[in-house]
């Protein structure tokens, strides 16, 4: 996952972050990003909900980027929410160089929403540290629907200047997790249940079955990223808005100056986790820089007890070099549903069938099982770009839009 590091440190990185992760109190969150911090959940739009880094199986010369944002999408509500906030730069950083500090950027500008029958169009850019845009291009955002039985036909866009895939649209929410279990199990540890009482992990429900998302993918050749730092890519997911917003009579938007950061996610859990409620919107204002929050991260650790070298780890790893999730993109990616071989997922990148709460609990409570029952989503990803499951749709009468909550 981190560049140029032996298997061995990054074994060890997830064992800390497994500790950390199992013995820090229950917080109203979850184990990816919905709704990690207060400023980025009142700005639903720019919430970032989890983000996915992979070599696409049928082609490993390809990497595939999905950020969600605005979790928690009824079918009811899809044509009223599934829309991309015209007002927001949605970004992808890429760090090539190996000095944590972002070297491109893969950014999407959307139209503001005109009618329901006009799709959104997408203004995507590649851009260099110095501004300096290498690629550009504009393709249609996917419209939804709040009456339709079977989502509406998919807008792919397949650039042939730049060779970069592109979806812009509504989709299932892809993070498998039984949260409401995982708080519980927790606060039995910290009352002081020996091994804590596992049975909470009987109910086996995915808290974000039958939700959607809005969901942003791309599938860039290798070769438009790669940099000094050789097979390694350090991957980061922001959203954005400009400093001064003028919301006018009609009320349209008008932005002006800088764009300024609203949410930010690197390395799974480290905001929500790691980092005190107090500065979590601080957090996400600069990720992936995460120098500035060292000795809280180191503070929080210590109250947690954990050694000094996991520390030292974890501060060199997701501190000093950044909040990335990094990817060897020499490593084989092969299997269905986006990849399932094993050794090539994390925290070596990130696929949408990596079940990324197990393992981690399981370490933490030395080497026994501790499986949340939530071992895959509710409902079958991809073969093929853009990967993630057509969104849900509204059921018919006497069934549940949300089966598990």
């Amino acid at each position: 996952m981190f560049k140029q590091l032996r298997k061995t440190s990054i074994i060890a990185l997830v064992l800390a972050v497994a500790l950390i992760i199992l013995l820090t109190p229950p917080l109203p969150t979850d184990a990816a990003d919905h709704g990690d911090a207060p400023f980025a959940s009142l700005r639903a739009t720019a919430d970032i909900t989890d983000f996915w880094v992979f070599l696409d199986p049928n082609d490993n010369t390809r990497l595939e980027l999905i950020m969600g944002t605005r979790g928690f999408i009824v079918p009811g509500e899809n044509a009223n929410f599934g829309i991309f906030d015209g007002d927001l730069r949605y970004r992808f950083n890429i760090e090539n160089t190996g000095d944590g500090v972002p070297d491109l950027f893969l950014d999407a500008i959307f139209s503001k929403q005109i009618g329901r029958t006009t799709p959104q169009t997408g203004t995507v850019t590649l851009s260099d540290a110095r501004g300096t845009v290498l690629k550009t291009f504009t393709a249609p955002a996917t419209l939804s629907s709040s009456t339709a039985a079977v989502a509406p036909t998919r807008n792919i866009t397949a650039d042939s200047n730049t060779g970069i895939r592109f979806f812009a649209g509504l989709a299932d929410d892809a993070f498998f997790f039984d949260v409401p279990s995982e708080l519980r199990y927790r606060a039995s540890l910290e009352a002081g249940t020996p091994g804590g009482d596992i049975s909470f992990f009987t109910r086996g429900r995915d808290t974000f079955a039958g939700y959607n998302i809005n969901a942003i993918a791309y599938s860039v050749p290798v070769s438009l990223l790669k940099g000094r730092a050789g097979n390694v890519l350090g991957i980061s997911a922001a959203t954005q808005i400009r400093k001064k917003i003028t919301v006018n009579s009609n009320a349209t938007t008008t932005g002006k100056g800088d764009f300024v950061q609203i949410d930010s996610m690197g390395i799974p859990a480290v905001n929500i986790v790691f980092v005190p409620f107090e500065r979590k919107d601080d957090f996400n204002t600069k990720g992936p820089d995460a120098t500035s929050f060292a000795n809280d991260i180191v503070g929080q650790l210590k109250i947690l007890q954990t050694r000094d070298a996991n520390i030292a780890l974890f501060a060199k790893l997701a501190v000093e070099k950044g909040d990335y999730l990094r990817i060897d993109t020499s490593i084989a990616n092969t299997g269905p549903e986006g990849g399932n071989n094993s050794g090539a997922g994390f925290p070596n990148g990130r696929r949408l069938l990596d079940d990324v709460t197990d393992p981690i609990v399981s370490l933490v409570s030395n080497s026994e099982p501790r499986p949340d029952m939530v071992d895959k989503n509710d409902v079958l990803f991809l073969n093929n770009f853009p990967w993630v499951a057509l969104p849900n749709q509204p059921l018919p009468r006497g069934s549940q839009d949300t089966t598990q909550n």
